[in-house]
């Protein structure tokens, strides 16, 4: 078989890996780790993907992530170039960080988003903690930093995922959902886990009912002899971001400022944080752009402009229904 075309359309949702090369760790210290762990969020907040899980291991990441917005290839292309930086300039100066291709199979969201989800939460164990008795692994499981499966069973108050369509499929009481899934990670743990294994390596392409694998089957095949398949993207196809300025209006709107006030420096105000985010995310613009239309100096200094908002947005639900509204304005 040729190589797989890269599936994307709306709404399409992916159990995708990330493998560093061999004899590089992606994840040498906890600092790297959580470095990844922002760029995760920040460029899924730009490119408006959403999380249901994530977990890393020494060199290797896995997430199930869903593409409103069918750009899988830059979502995972984005956060694989910004954390390369990262290696390189601290670990390796030249060359590919990451071992080939990203995989990304499409997933069956009405039948095997829970189980999908539980195999990467325990995909720590299975690297790090393989040798454990079961009853360490499971303490293991609990206690891991790098996955979302701990902000998902409620045992953390923050994460950067949205697990409710995965808890929400586990079923009524909606109070008993988190418990639920934690029993399933730990069931992922022994036999299950082989049998979902074999389930992943069935199809290159995708993972759920045969007849879901038959027909994105089909589909790939057509793409792959150049065929327009509908609601599919073919390669090639640029997303155009909104205009700056159009961006910007809308942000003066929603705080009721004057567009001025975003291009020159005003302490402990929030419009130069906001419009940053909202350039960042619609408008299709990199950091050092904004940094330059902004005046801001550095794409750095831009950067920590958007940090400072998700951090604002967390604690001031006034704010983060402000910003929402932008947006949605923005995206009609």
């Amino acid at each position: 078989m040729a190589r797989p075309y890269r599936i994307k359309y709306e709404n399409a949702c992916y159990l995708a890996t990330l493998r560093g090369k061999d004899g590089i760790g992606l994840f040498v210290e906890d600092a790297d780790s959580a470095h990844f762990v922002e760029l995760l969020e920040l460029i899924a907040r730009k490119q408006q993907v959403i999380l249901h899980a994530y977990a890393l291991a020494e060199n290797t990441a896995s997430l199930v992530l869903e593409t409103p917005k069918a750009n899988v290839s830059m979502f995972l292309q984005g956060v694989q170039t910004a954390f390369a930086r990262h290696i390189r300039q601290f670990y390796v100066q030249s060359g590919p960080i990451v071992k080939g291709r990203f995989q990304a199979k499409v997933i069956e969201k009405e039948t095997v988003l829970a189980p999908t989800c539980e195999w990467v939460h325990t995909l720590p164990v299975r690297e790090l903690a393989f040798d454990h008795t079961p009853a360490k692994q499971k303490a293991f499981l609990s206690t891991y930093r790098f996955s979302s499966y701990r902000y998902t069973c409620g045992l953390e108050e923050e994460g950067i995922t949205d697990p409710t369509q995965l808890l929400r499929s586990y079923g009524s009481p909606a109070k008993k959902r988190p418990e639920k899934h934690q029993q399933g990670c730990e069931t992922m743990l022994g036999e299950e886990g082989d049998a979902f294994a074999k389930r992943i390596r069935k199809s290159p392409l995708a993972i759920g009912s045969e007849p879901f694998i038959q027909d994105l089957t089909r589909k790939h095949d057509a793409l792959l002899a150049g065929k327009s398949v509908k609601g599919f993207r073919r390669y090639g196809k640029n997303v155009q971001g909104i205009a700056r300025m159009k961006v910007v209006e809308a942000a003066a709107k929603g705080l009721g400022i004057d567009k001025a006030d975003f291009f020159v420096q005003q302490h402990s105000s929030i419009a130069r944080p906001v419009v940053s985010s909202l350039l960042y995310q619609h408008a299709a613009m990199t950091q050092q752009e904004i940094a330059g239309f902004l005046n801001l100096g550095s794409a750095a200094a831009v950067s920590l402009q958007i940090k400072h908002l998700l951090q604002l947005r967390s604690q001031d639900p006034d704010l983060d229904k402000t910003v929402s509204k932008i947006e949605k304005d923005l995206t009609r």
